[in-house]
């Protein structure tokens, strides 16, 4: 007998992309609060498993001309996700967060907090971006070529999790992560290092270990 299969079902508020319908007055705000409250409680009484937001980090471009299909000025996405937890109490709340312009630890304590605030229902999409126009607005300037894009997402979803499972293990211990010092003491810390990441965590970043579901 073949094993039945589970659905999971997410729903996408619009906002980035081709799924933008902004232009038409019955879609009400895409940046004020009460829409994204009114969409989250709407998901979660038809019992879906999650919510997601998209990522924006910049007007999209083609050939160096911007064409509207993103929402302007849009929330940050966590922050967003932050204040939906206090609106729902059972859906995922999913955000897509670039791992080419963002810091592992940053991103670590981030997703712990997201996840402590929800009771566990912290979920991250990762993209790593493919263009300079977007790069722009970072301090890392440009962007980077596609073997090294997803080499620093790989090295650094690896620091993130590291970084939020530091735990009272130490480094001769055989449930020691490879490449983690892990301390002993009051307020343990792991410190990773990899060619494009180093994280130093220490205690405050611990809640993370369900937040980083890669």
């Amino acid at each position: 007998m073949t094993a039945r299969k589970q659905i999971r079902l997410g729903a996408h508020f619009p906002g980035v992309n081709n799924t933008t319908v902004w232009s038409d007055p019955a879609a009400g705000s895409q940046i004020a609060f009460d829409s994204f409250a009114h969409f989250a409680r709407t998901a979660e009484r038809g019992f879906f498993d999650f919510l997601f937001l998209a990522e924006g980090l910049r007007l999209r471009e083609h050939r160096g001309r911007i064409h509207d299909l993103d929402v302007v000025g849009r929330p940050d996405t966590f922050t967003v996700l932050a204040a939906l937890a206090g609106v729902t109490g059972h859906l995922g709340l999913a955000g897509t967060i670039n791992t080419t312009f963002n810091e592992p630890y940053e991103l670590a304590r981030q997703f712990a907090t997201l996840d402590h605030l929800s009771a566990g229902r912290a979920a991250w999409n990762m993209v790593t971006s493919s263009d300079a126009f977007t790069g722009e607005n970072f301090r890392r300037g440009g962007f980077l070529a596609r073997e090294d894009r997803y080499t620093r997402a790989r090295e650094g979803v690896d620091v993130c999790r590291r970084c939020g499972t530091a735990g009272p293990t130490t480094p001769s211990s055989p449930t020691a992560a490879p490449g983690c010092s892990c301390a002993t003491a009051a307020s343990p810390t792991c410190t990773t290092r990899r060619a494009s990441s180093t994280c130093t965590a220490g205690s405050r970043c611990r809640a993370a270990r369900r937040a980083t579901r890669c």
